[in-house]
């Protein structure tokens, strides 16, 4: 009697529950599209929408630095001025000396750098003095645009289909499992010789190739931002991998995940929750390591360095 009381009591909460959650409309958060462009705007001489313009060969007095790398580098739904190869260009040519300063965006989503070899080549080409290879840490993925592998496999089969408390339980394990899924893929692009192995010959080809130029390469790793960069940061231990296939192929490189360290990671996602590539600010953040670190390794002449700085700027004094 006592268990068929017990029975009856769970399944009386079990079908209020049902109830109450097929009833209740889930909320949503309404996507404020005014913090992206309505409309881009491009130099009327740019032919892509990088918004370069460039003369194919360099003129004397000009130093041409070339970024090389995907979709972060690209900088989609940004105005091409926000990026950082624009703002490292900006950052350059404040001395106002006779010395120009060319920083060329190559950048292109879904590529790999495998696909960038050949960009580089062409780059060179153009008369780059440095090539700046952005890395992301998909970068050893196969085909351009690759499998997501947060897509849910979720099935509506059996109770699925039928029960919103199944529904919503088996949602909270797939939110988990597709995490981790995530986190594995990255790893295993590396570590897979079919994919890792090519991304270091990739590396390989590429310092051949700028070597024989007599230019410079160089290398900016980027964090995902999908995940707080502190110490729960999961792909810490692949920034290591990365940064010794850097260091094997002798390519200098800037980890910049001490850069974002700390930094609420919905401020720099470009759609929060939704598209974790940097926005503005994310963007802001790289060119400034990324000058500080050039500067630091007087990689450029130092033209390249000659603007004022200031510690605050809050008043026209």
């Amino acid at each position: 009697m006592l268990f068929s009381a017990l029975v009856g009591s769970i399944l009386a909460v079990f079908v209020i529950l049902e109830i109450a959650i097929r009833c209740l409309k889930p909320g949503t958060t309404p996507e404020n599209n005014r913090e992206r462009p309505s409309v881009y705007y491009l130099p009327a001489r740019a032919d892509t929408g990088r918004g370069n313009v460039f003369d194919e060969k360099t003129t004397a007095g000009t130093h041409r630095i070339c970024v090389v790398g995907d979709s972060f580098t690209f900088g989609p739904k940004l105005h091409y001025y926000d990026t950082f190869s624009a703002r490292l260009q900006t950052l350059f040519n404040l001395s106002g000396q006779a010395v120009k300063f060319e920083v060329i965006n190559f950048g292109t989503p879904g590529f790999s750098t495998w696909h960038e070899v050949e960009v580089v080549s062409s780059a060179l080409k153009m008369g780059c003095h440095l090539i700046l290879l952005e890395i992301t840490l998909n970068d050893a993925q196969e085909a351009p645009l690759g499998h997501n592998p947060l897509v849910a496999r979720s099935s509506k089969e059996g109770v699925l289909g039928y029960s919103k408390i199944a529904q919503w339980v088996w949602g909270r394990i797939e939110s988990f499992l597709s995490v981790q899924r995530y986190i594995d893929y990255h790893y295993h692009l590396f570590q897979d010789p079919r994919t890792g192995d090519v991304f270091r010959r990739s590396l390989r080809s590429m310092k051949e190739t700028v070597d024989k130029h007599g230019a410079k390469l160089l290398a900016v790793v980027f964090p995902l931002f999908d995940f707080p960069i502190d110490d729960r940061y999961p792909f810490r231990a692949l920034h290591q991998e990365i940064e010794q296939s850097l260091t094997g192929e002798n390519i200098p490189f800037l980890d910049l995940q001490r850069a974002y360290r700390g930094v609420d990671i919905k401020r720099i996602q470009l759609i929060p929750g939704r598209d974790s590539h940097p926005n503005e600010i994310g963007h802001r953040i790289a060119a400034d390591a990324i000058y500080r670190w050039l500067r630091r390794r007087h990689e450029l002449p130092e033209e390249a360095f000659g603007g004022r700085e200031l510690r605050e700027r809050d008043s026209v004094r």
